[in-house]
Parts: structure tokens; sequence; C-alpha cells
């Protein structure tokens, strides 16, 4: 990815997505505003952050 994001999506089962990330909080950022527009034909109603200490590290992003 190129705003050097680590981690995974995954869809849930009530319709929404789920996503862990990881990187510097200037990406992290940049990250959370391209949530909030999401993919061509999306409708985001809203973006929930948490913000939390890895329990594990991640080397790519992917979608599962």
């Amino acid at each position: 990815m190129l705003l050097g994001i680590n981690g995974f999506a995954h869809n849930l089962p009530d319709g929404n997505v789920g996503i862990i990330a990881q990187g510097t909080q200037g990406a992290l950022a940049e990250f959370i505003e391209l949530c909030n527009l999401g993919p061509r034909g999306a409708n985001v109603d809203s973006v929930n952050t948490v913000w939390r200490k890895p329990k594990e590290m991640f080397g790519s992003f992917e979608m599962r």
C-alpha cells in the first residue's frame, strides 16, 4: 500500500468492515480519511477508531 500501512481488512457478519492497521501516525491519519471516503460506490456512514498498542506486527496489508 502506498501509505505504508500494514494489517488487514475483513467483512463482518453485520455488513460492516473491520480493519486492523499499523503505520506512522501521519499515515494512519491519512488512511482514516480515505476510509471515510470509502471505495467507489460505497456508502460510508461512519468510521470508528480505537487506538491500541499492537499485539502483533504485520508485514503487509491484505484483505481477508
